[in-house]
């Protein structure tokens, strides 16, 4: 009994899905075969499958279990136990959306997993961490973690496990964005799920190719297999697939504009959803939701129920969530005309979107799925013996162990026989057969450790020859690797690229005509790199040309010195050229204008955009004779540039965000500033505390045909300090990532305030320095201090 127990069990880890009935006649058949056992780790082990069991339909009762039978491994010394247990306390939090805990115990079980070389753990934590990764938006470390697990599940030919990791990869690709190639590994799927006649698997697939060809807008082949999916399901009686059903159907009516079949649906799934505590799911229909309410321009409803998800996106850190539901609340503000809060929504939605497809992560999925391509076809042949050997080994010992388990059971029911048998001869016979079970138990055991010996050696040769093979791999990507660098470094172009590259895939084969075409390929690429100096110098001498014209339009120092006392500028372009500029006209003695601005873009389209807002602020100010109110030419700058910019006809959005103060000198030797900014503010001092005037939450340039401005007032006393500055020097970065901040720049302000106004610039920049360190500059910085 306890050899069947055990057999379905092994079947049960390795992802065959059960029907409650069959599942309830395992359980069953191992609650007996628990009240048979003595040995403490055939408990634990028992204990153990009985939660693996309950984790698909009662997680608390399994995480209960586990929790208790994680205290009895660390007693015993069992690892296995320990790997199991924490690989279902892991699965808890996974369902609760608790992602950091979740992670925390699968990769502590994924450690002691690698280590005993438990290889069906491994994959089973491999393949929930990935699935935590693809939550998260984390497309190339998930796809690591399913690469793992796919290679052994395809090395044990576990039919059902490889099916389940190849739709998990189209997830991610779909994702991605990547239609085509999601498709393909979901049908790769199906076809091993349908010769498995595995039914839930099939749902899944027929959901997942659902989910394709709706995005393909192809919605009568996607409802099709919906309801496909939907039929098996509710066989099954599967409510979480179910639940995701009649999501993916309310997202169908949606897009077919059928409203109030869309909300039924949707209600109905997260009706579910809420029953079984899944926090990912009731995300997707509160989305789904809020697409709905906003198709109906009932925005308040629709603002409601996306913050709402939103929020719970953010708890369990779910970027690709993050990103639509920003989105949709940047669409519901513009709509509703709520324009500072649509683009604070907006900037949300870009940051997420860049987190999720920058051209790293892509590099990574390509690298990673190149390289495991790489590594398998190298070992498939060299490593193919040595597996099924240490396959063979690994089921002889399992095997051991469960008829050490039968005869130690056996030897037990022979001795409570023997003590209730009233005839003695029956009783000495059976007290012999007895020991003579339990004298067998034990030559097993000793056989069982002789062999695990056996095993160890074998696994310590088989690792060895896997580390000889990955050092020779190493080896040859590093010449390749070399190689490549150096032709990237000399500067071929994109078609010399196209012949280097080809070069490289037939490397192996052509490496004894190397030498011969060696200085062929010299002149070539000495040609081509002479060719590309020419191009990059006459470009450089662009750009600095075009450096030395900002210089120009720029204000000069002692310009500004010829109305202040004095001033100081830090103008740190992240580029040769900027996207910040700063500009001053001296309009009499008494009146100036002084303004500092970031345009959209830095470097080449930064600077083109910086040159323009100079030209306009000298119309406005200098020819046109506006400049009592800063908050006027902020407005006259804005229709100007919406105006050149061809802003109402078209998807253009640069622009600035700029503060003017224009300055008057009084006859009680003070001096007025009438200030107004575009999501820009300065700071002064006014006896010896900072006060800030803080300009309005508006953009110059974009969709909107106008904007509202408004002018704040001061009253300097002579020798005040005032400062103007662009995000720049507050949203740089450490080394750890970490923005210095607003905060900060203003602890610097009170520092800076204590020394002399000659010192400041270069306590500032010192300062910069201090916090940047290594880090590369993120954006053009500008901070000007002006002495009234």
């Amino acid at each position: 009994m306890q050899r069947i127990c055990f057999f379905i069990c092994t079947i049960i880890l390795i992802g065959h899905t059960h029907s409650f009935s069959q599942n309830k006649k395992i359980l069953d058949s191992l609650k007996n075969a628990y009240k048979k056992v003595t040995h403490d780790t055939s408990k634990v082990k028992i204990q153990l499958e009985i939660a693996m069991l309950y984790e698909k339909s009662k997680i608390d009762t399994a995480f209960a279990v586990a929790e208790k039978m994680f205290v009895q491994s660390e007693k015993l010394n069992y690892q296995r136990g320990k790997v199991q247990s924490m690989y279902i306390i892991g699965r808890k939090y996974y369902g609760e959306g608790n992602y950091p805990k979740a992670t925390e115990y699968l990769n502590k079980s994924l450690k002691i997993s690698e280590q005993m070389h438990y290889n069906d753990y491994v994959a089973l934590n491999s393949n929930s961490l990935g699935n935590i990764y693809t939550f998260q938006g984390n497309f190339p470390q998930a796809l690591n973690y399913y690469l793992i697990t796919l290679k052994i599940k395809e090395n044990s030919s576990d039919k059902s496990g490889t099916s389940i990791i190849l739709n998990n990869i189209g997830n991610i690709h779909k994702k991605q964005n990547n239609y085509p190639l999601a498709l393909e590994y979901y049908q790769k799927s199906l076809k091993i799920k349908e010769e498995i006649k595995d039914k839930q698997g099939i749902a899944v697939s027929y959901n997942n190719i659902g989910n394709i060809y709706f995005e393909e807008t192809k919605y009568e082949q996607a409802l099709e297999y919906y309801l496909k999916s939907l039929k098996i399901k509710e066989e099954l009686k599967d409510k979480k697939g179910i639940s995701a059903s009649y999501n993916n159907i309310g997202n169908l009516y949606t897009k077919l504009t059928k409203y109030e079949q869309a909300l039924e649906y949707y209600q109905k799934s997260i009706q579910i959803k809420d029953e079984l505590n899944d926090v990912m799911g009731s995300i997707y229909s509160l989305q789904g939701m809020a697409e709905v309410y906003l198709a109906q321009k009932d925005y308040e409803t629709s603002i409601e129920y996306a913050q709402q998800a939103l929020r719970m996106s953010e708890e369990v850190k779910a970027l690709a969530e993050i990103n639509v539901l920003t989105y949709r609340l940047y669409e519901a503000y513009k709509l509703k005309g709520e324009y500072n809060k649509a683009l604070e929504y907006y900037e949300y939605a870009k940051r997420t979107n860049d987190s999720i497809f920058n051209i790293d992560k892509e590099k990574a999925i390509a690298n990673l799925e190149s390289k495991a391509t790489l590594e398998k076809k190298e070992k498939e042949l060299i490593l193919l013996a040595k597996d099924n050997e240490l396959n063979k080994l690994n089921a002889d010992k399992r095997t051991q162990e469960l008829e050490i388990v039968r005869k130690e059971t056996e030897a037990e029911q022979l001795l409570n026989l023997a003590r209730s048998e009233k005839d003695k001869r029956k009783a000495d016979s059976l007290f012999a057969e007895a020991q003579k079970a339990r004298l067998e138990a034990e030559n097993l055991r000793t056989k069982n450790e002789n062999d695990k010996l056996e095993q160890e050696k074998r696994q310590l040769t088989y690792l060895a020859e896997l580390e000889k093979q990955k050092n020779i791999r190493n080896t040859f990507l590093g010449i390749a690797t070399t190689f490549l660098l150096l032709m990237v470094v000399v500067g071929i172009g994109y078609r010399q690229k196209q012949k280097s590259n080809k070069l490289l895939a037939h490397q192996q084969a052509q490496l004894v005509e190397l030498n011969k075409n060696l200085e062929s390929q010299k002149e070539e690429i000495e040609t081509t790199y002479n060719q590309l100096k020419i191009t990059s110098d006459a470009l450089g001498k662009s750009i600095n040309y075009a450096s030395h014209v900002q210089g120009i339009v720029i204000a000069e120092a002692e310009d500004i010195r010829s109305f202040f006392e004095d001033v100081f500028i830090i103008y740190l372009p992240r580029d040769v050229v900027s996207g910040d500029f700063y500009w001053f006209s001296k309009i009499s003695d008494t009146q100036s204008v002084f303004a500092v601005a970031d345009c959209t873009g830095h470097g080449v389209p930064g600077a083109f955009m910086s040159m323009l807002g100079c030209t306009l602020l000298n119309e406005i100010i200098n020819e046109q004779q506006i400049y009592q109110s800063p908050a006027r030419i902020l407005e006259l700058l804005h229709a100007r540039l919406h105006k050149i910019l061809k802003q109402h006809s078209s998807k253009n959005s640069d622009g600035m965000d700029i503060g003017i103060g224009y300055f008057e000198k009084q006859a009680n030797s003070t001096t007025k500033i009438t200030f107004a900014g575009a999501k820009s503010n300065v700071y002064y001092f006014d006896n010896q505390e900072l006060k800030a005037l803080e300009g309005d939450r508006v953009f110059l340039g974009g969709s909107h045909t106008e904007v509202k401005c408004s002018d704040k007032y001061a009253t300097l006393e002579n020798s005040s300090t005032i400062y103007f500055q662009t995000d720049g020097y507050i949203d740089q970065n450490n080394m750890e990532r970490k923005r210095l901040g607003s905060k900060k720049l203003q602890e610097l302000f009170f520092e800076a305030h204590q020394k002399s106004f000659g010192n400041q610039r270069e306590y500032f920049l010192q300062q910069l320095h201090q916090h940047q360190g290594a880090a590369l500059q993120r954006d053009d910085i500008t901070l000007i201090g002006i002495l009234v």
